[in-house]
């Protein structure tokens, strides 16, 4: 039987469909929640995320997602650097509504064009796991005191320590850890509602969603999440980086590099023989010729049987990147 390391959708245990099952039911007995928008978001689901991320829930805007607060950067930026590598969706999406986009290392994205908003991930950008180091965190820091818009991406913080940037806008969502099904995000941001009135008008999930998100947090929803999902692909990434007896970069997924003259197509062969399923490097920008292994829905023990092929693969896998 094959193991799927390509980002397979999270699956909801039994008491967690249960407890949010009861809390859409309450949630749809709320009257006004048909009659009345809220643009900004549901209050009481804003207040219960308020919480969990330590904010003030003023600055909190809900967002069916990232790539959902994407079209009103793609509109008010226009010029945005992104981190290479990285996931393509965002970069899709930032294009397809008219933004200039251009891709760039970390160590570069300071140095672009002062005119350029900057997008990047942390902690944990997919493919490789980094998360920004403190005197790239103070670099960012500085650039948005001047006023550069710098936004950072946050949808892997249910997997380990999130730090922010000071007077960056942080977008995050619930999918690493609910499934796309969630449609669920937000922005941390004084400004962001204001920019986005445009699309807020028709983009946002409906309020009695919204409602019903929040009673679930309310409830401990949450933590059943975290322990269903980020809890076993942390285990699943710490038993491979254990395994080789390298640095584990504390993110559910790492990025392999290939020997030269190794082709991803062999590579991805190779690990298929051996019951494994992974994503070429070409599926992220910056990213090849590599693979990459998701843990999410894996459990210990496979990540264990990935380390022993990679540790046994001297001809086809060189090595990690992301590395802490």
């Amino acid at each position: 039987m094959s193991t799927d390391l390509t980002g397979t959708a999270p699956n909801w245990t039994p008491p967690a469909r249960a407890l949010f099952e009861d809390c859409l039911a309450l949630a749809a007995r709320f009257a006004g929640l048909w009659q009345t928008p809220a643009p900004r978001g549901d209050d009481v689901l804003r207040e219960q995320l308020a919480s969990v991320l330590g904010i003030d829930v003023d600055t909190l805007t809900i967002t069916a997602g990232v790539r959902a607060a994407a079209l009103t950067y793609a509109r008010t930026e226009r010029r945005l650097a992104v981190e290479r590598p990285t996931f393509p969706g965002v970069v899709h999406t930032l294009r397809a509504a008219g933004a200039e986009v251009t891709l760039h290392d970390w160590a570069d994205l300071p140095d672009t064009s002062p005119d350029t908003a900057i997008w990047l991930t942390s902690p944990f950008r997919n493919p490789d796991g980094r998360s920004l180091s403190d005197s790239e965190r103070a670099t960012l820091a500085r650039l948005a005191a001047a006023g550069r818009r710098v936004i950072v991406n946050g949808a892997y913080r249910w997997f380990g320590e999130h730090r922010g940037v000071p007077g960056a806008d942080h977008l995050g969502s619930l999918h690493k850890i609910a499934g796309h099904g969630a449609r669920l995000g937000w922005v941390i941001s004084p400004d962001f509602f204001d920019r986005a009135t445009a699309e807020l008008i028709g983009t946002p999930p409906s309020p009695v969603w919204q409602r019903s998100w929040g009673l679930f947090l309310r409830r401990g929803g949450l933590d059943l999440l975290i322990e269903e999902t980020a809890a076993p692909a942390l285990s699943a990434a710490a038993a491979f980086h254990e395994r080789l007896s390298v640095p584990a970069s504390g993110a559910p997924h790492v990025l392999l590099t290939l020997r030269a003259g190794i082709s991803e197509e062999s590579a991805l062969a190779y690990l298929a023989d051996r019951c494994f399923r992974l994503n070429p490097g070409a599926d992220f920008f910056g990213a090849a010729p590599a693979v990459r292994a998701s843990f999410a829905g894996a459990d210990a023990p496979a990540g264990r049987r990935l380390g022993d092929v990679v540790a046994n693969a001297d001809l086809v896998i060189s090595g990690l990147v992301g590395a802490p």
